[in-house]
């Protein structure tokens, strides 16, 4: 009898410590996947995560059993798991990026693919979560993927899908025409660049959209038409300094010297040190002797009107 006593007053001792051991248990997982989605969305405690430090917390996320807990019949988790899905693919993009500048190509190649997956399985497994929009926009993103890893064709197929999608903001749709001709312009397919720009200018008429058509139009060889293109963005914002800057180029290529040596000072005036480093760095790629100070000392007009006068291409 005693026996009996002893292991039921045992029994009743351990249960509640296995429950708090449980409770801790759980709450040191709570705070383990609250860490990791404040560092997949790009928060630190010190300093913004890298991208291989953002990319292994994602994954944590997307594999941990809290993500996938409905707190509610309202709750959209598919929403959840699409909004980590894109932060890891932004974090694989940004490792892509700095694997370019570094010269890895073979592994900025497989970066931009394992961005391009995650994004494909937003789409593929969570499009009703989103809705048609917001779903539109994630194929804008993994086009916009597709032309940084250098696939305009695949770049071309997202952005003229996103295009079909219903009820879209002007605005919106002209964003898709923009950047489908920048894609078609690096197939060097000026004719289809040309009209996508002219479709964008009629949906959201914008200066941007006006020096976009002006570049497409001054790579074409259509210097003329670049101008106008060119003054047209001045009309809307007469102190918008890349319109002053393709004006300039267009004048070179036409032959208008001094025209263009002004509308290049014009441009330094209106976008200040930056650009001014800008056209520098350009100097020195075309072998003028010029330091990147950010300042239009007499060396750097030496060399610019030099530059202006051999009919140089700066954006080149």
């Amino acid at each position: 009898m005693k026996l009996h006593r002893l292991m039921a007053t045992l029994v009743l001792c351990l249960v509640p410590f296995g429950a708090t051991a449980q409770k801790k248990d759980w709450e040191k997982s709570l705070a383990e996947f609250q860490a990791n989605s404040r560092t997949c969305n790009g928060a630190h405690s010190s300093a913004p995560p890298s991208p291989a430090e953002q990319i292994a917390a994602c994954t944590r996320v997307l594999d941990s059993y809290w993500l996938g807990r409905r707190e509610s019949k309202h709750d959209n988790v598919g929403r959840r798991y699409a909004h980590f899905y894109s932060m890891r693919a932004q974090a694989y993009t940004r490792l892509a990026q700095s694997q370019n500048r570094s010269g890895d190509r073979a592994q900025a190649k497989a970066s931009y693919d394992r961005a391009i997956a995650d994004y494909t399985t937003i789409i593929s497994r969570h499009a009703q979560d989103l809705g048609p929009q917001l779903t539109a926009q994630v194929r804008q993103t993994r086009g916009n993927t597709y032309a940084m890893k250098g696939d305009f064709d695949r770049a071309i197929g997202e952005y003229s899908e996103a295009m079909k999608t219903p009820d879209m903001r002007r605005p919106d749709v002209a964003m898709l025409y923009t950047l489908r001709d920048e894609a078609f312009r690096q197939k060097g397919n000026y004719d289809a660049a040309i009209a996508d720009h002219a479709k964008a200018i009629e949906l959201a008429p914008h200066e941007t959209h006006d020096v976009a058509m002006a570049h497409t139009r001054y790579n074409a060889g259509q210097h003329r038409q670049a101008v106008q293109s060119a003054q047209r963005a001045l009309t809307r914002n007469d102190l918008y300094a890349p319109a002053v800057n393709v004006l300039a180029h267009a004048l070179v290529a036409l032959g208008a010297r001094e025209q263009a040596l002004l509308q290049f000072e014009r441009a330094m005036l209106l976008g200040g040190g930056a650009q001014i480093q800008r056209f520098q760095l350009a100097l020195a790629r075309h072998g003028y002797q010029v330091e990147r100070s950010g300042r239009y000392d007499p060396a750097t007009y030496k060399a610019l009107k030099a530059c202006v006068e051999a009919g140089c291409r700066l954006l080149e």
